[in-house]
Parts: structure tokens; C-alpha cells; sequence
């Protein structure tokens, strides 16, 4: 439930908005309109319009409280709907946010696509799929084993970091789950697989490159297995081209 007082400051932030004729929709969005903020959160609020031709992120301070909103016209949500790497956070955010305006049946089958969306498990991971994972999680191994070999930790610390966000990706891929915040996804993966979360806690409590490799390593090997990924000397793949 969201504070009386900001609330007040939400609505008092919003009417403008709700004057212009061009905006069709606005949502609270993520930590509260899910029930879930700290005493850090802002308020997020997602504004549609109905015609436009461009995008706005912005954040803003109203009466001592940060409210971060995002402007965009309906075509470009529903462009958002249709692609792969944005419709998830963007169905998530329509599917369970709380609408403050609605002056348009657009918005309704926003919300109905969304939860769609929602409630659509992913399809399978192709043979093809797992084998080009596989391919990119060997690479970056390998790239985390050279940096620590020449104790270079920058280099370390980045390739860790983005290995450990594939391995998530794929980690929600393998169990057909969406991963809706990826920027902060502890919650989720908890949810759907306490084994990977314990592992990869386990890579930040480890105090010198040669522990945190290792335990990098492990937690490669977990996606490794739940995938069935045999190992071996050597590996093939052949895949269509995309162009002609």
C-alpha cells in the first residue's frame, strides 16, 4: 500500500499530464505498486501518449520525494510488446502496475496483451541455443582465466560481471520463467532455483580472483548441468545464415 502523503504528492505530480489531451495512460509501476519499496525507493510512473515520436526517462524531485517517470506513445509500447528484450519488463510493468489515468481502450488491451504475456511460459531452448550459450559462457571462462592469470582485476571484475549476468539469463531461459527486473533480479532467482542463489552468494564472499574464479566456475558448471551440456575436446555447430 502506498502512503497516504505520497499519494498525495503522485496524484498532485500526474495532473498535468492528465490535462493533455495526447496522454492516454499512466501507471505506478514496480517496487510500489507490487507492495515491495524500501526506504530508498522512488516512485516510478509510466506515461502514454497516443501519438508521438520520441521517448523520455527522466527523474524528478516533488516535495522531498524522487519520482522517476518514462513518456512514451503507444506505438512504441506495443513495439516493446512484439521484441524479445523488452517486453518482458515492459508486460510485467503493465500486468501488475496500477493504473492512475485511463482515457483510452488502448490501455485496456495493453493490459490484456500483457498479462498474456505474462502468463505464456517461454518456449524451450533450441539445441542450437544451447550449444551458441555454451560457446559464449567457454569464452568468457576462458577470458575470466586469463586475467586472473595475469592478475589483471578490472578486466577480472567486468568479464565476471557480465558472465554472471548471462548465466542468469540463462538460468531463467532453462526454467521458461521471465525475468522482469534484471537490475535487480535476487528476488526471482530465489524464487526459481535456491541452489543457483547460494552459489552465486557464494562468489561474493570470497576475498582473493583464485577463490572468486573458482566459484564462478561452479556456478557455470550448475547452468552446465541442468542444461545436460556434455563435456568435451571439441565442439561443432552449424546454423542457418540469417541473410543470403
Amino acid at each position: 500500500m502506498v502512503n497516504p502523503n505520497y499519494l498525495s504528492i503522485l496524484h498532485h505530480f500526474i495532473e498535468p499530464y492528465k490535462q493533455d489531451s495526447n496522454v492516454i495512460g499512466i501507471f505506478l509501476v514496480w517496487s510500489y505498486a507490487y507492495g515491495n519499496p524500501h526506504k530508498n525507493s522512488d516512485l516510478d510512473v509510466y506515461i502514454i501518449t497516443q501519438t508521438g515520436h520520441t521517448r523520455t526517462k527522466w527523474t524528478t524531485i516533488k516535495d522531498w520525494l524522487e519520482i522517476e517517470y518514462f513518456i512514451n506513445p503507444l506505438s512504441q509500447v506495443q513495439k516493446y510488446l512484439s521484441e524479445w528484450w523488452d517486453k518482458i519488463s515492459t508486460a510485467h510493468m503493465l500486468a501488475h502496475g496500477i493504473v492512475l489515468y485511463d482515457n483510452s481502450t488502448e490501455i485496456q488491451k495493453l493490459i490484456d496483451l500483457a498479462q498474456q504475456i505474462r502468463n505464456s511460459p517461454l518456449p524451450n531452448i533450441s539445441e542450437i541455443d544451447k550449444e551458441l550459450m555454451k560457446y559464449e559462457i567457454d569464452d568468457l571462462m576462458k577470458n575470466l582465466e586469463d586475467s586472473l592469470i595475469v592478475e589483471h582485476s578490472i578486466n577480472f571484475h567486468i568479464t565476471q560481471a557480465y558472465l554472471i549476468n548471462k548465466l542468469i539469463q540463462i538460468l531463467f531461459r532453462s526454467k521458461q520463467q521471465y525475468l522482469a527486473k534484471k537490475s535487480a533480479p535476487y528476488q526471482e532467482i530465489i524464487a526459481i532455483d535456491k541452489e543457483f542463489w547460494r552459489l552465486l552468494n557464494d562468489i561474493y564472499l570470497q576475498d582473493s580472483l583464485t577463490k572468486k574464479y573458482q566459484a564462478t566456475k561452479k556456478l557455470a558448471n550448475y547452468i552446465e548441468q541442468q542444461l545436460w551440456w556434455p563435456k568435451s575436446s571439441e565442439r561443432s555447430i552449424t546454423w542457418p545464415c540469417i541473410y543470403n
